[in-house]
């Protein structure tokens, strides 16, 4: 399972990284939305964790364009 963390802070986003491949799963960081639908158009990611203020593309922005072309996608925002 490959687990996209979407956060702006990056202390915060590299602890959740770590404490998640600590517990077995792959995990990588976007520091911004634009990053994020760059990583989300290769097609192997399983879950996201979505921050809803990021510094370009607003985070529930990010999550209807996911819900609109992946209805069942899972995100925790």
């Amino acid at each position: 399972m490959r687990i996209l963390i979407v956060e702006d802070e990056i202390k915060l986003a590299l602890s959740l990284r770590r404490g998640l491949e600590e517990c077995g799963f792959t995990a990588s960081v976007a520091l911004d939305g634009t990053a994020a639908q760059r990583v989300l158009a290769l097609g192997d990611v399983t879950l996201m964790l979505l921050d809803i203020g990021l510094p370009d593309v607003d985070g529930l922005t990010l999550c209807r364009q996911m819900r609109s072309h992946y209805p069942r996608f899972p995100l925790l925002y």
